[in-house]
């Protein structure tokens, strides 16, 4: 009931119902014991924008899990706070939490936007990596709008060329890139 409530919440920009929930949670004595309940509240806050909050959450679990972490970088990135993003990437990592698909999709998005093309390059090669191109389409996408979004779309067809699956999204990422740069 409360994961239901908090995304609500945030989906609504409903901060003071969040933060009674907050109370009611903290009282229930759920942050200590409930992983889901932890990365709704955080999600609920940064989609409000309230990041300190959000990160105060974060901060005060014992174990945060990747999903956690994923609810304060996405919202980061879905306000446009790319430096934030990166941020708060760089922390996940520098605490032992490997990043999965969503969390890399974000960074890549968080890239493109600033055009940080090494960053995203280092991305790439760890994604590479960890075997995750040709598994997850999302990814795939990321790393293909990162690209064009830096200028390179010889490595933006490179990617896409490697992908074992393209959707719609993957094609019009291509087509719309091209011709926003001139290359109709």
């Amino acid at each position: 009931t409360f994961v239901c409530t908090l995304k609500a919440c945030g989906d609504l920009k409903a901060i003071d119902k969040g933060q009674e929930i907050h109370a009611r949670i903290l009282m229930e004595g759920l942050l200590e014991k409930n992983d889901m309940v932890c990365t709704a509240l955080i999600d609920m806050y940064a989609k409000c924008g309230s990041f300190a909050k959000a990160q105060g959450v974060l901060e005060k679990l014992t174990c945060p899990h990747v999903s956690s972490w994923n609810a304060l970088i996405s919202g980061y990135n879905q306000h446009g706070h790319c430096d934030e993003t990166l941020i708060c990437f760089q922390e996940m990592q520098q605490k032992g939490i490997s990043p999965n698909g969503i969390t890399f999709t974000c960074i890549l998005k968080a890239c493109g936007r600033i055009g940080l093309i090494q960053k995203g390059e280092k991305v790439h090669a760890e994604i590479i990596k960890r075997g995750l191109l040709g598994r997850d389409i999302l990814i795939g996408n990321a790393l293909v709008d990162m690209y064009i979004k830096c200028g390179r779309f010889s490595k933006a067809k490179g990617v896409f060329d490697m992908l074992l699956h393209r959707n719609t999204v993957s094609w019009t990422i291509l087509i719309a890139g091209y011709a926003q740069h001139g290359l109709g």
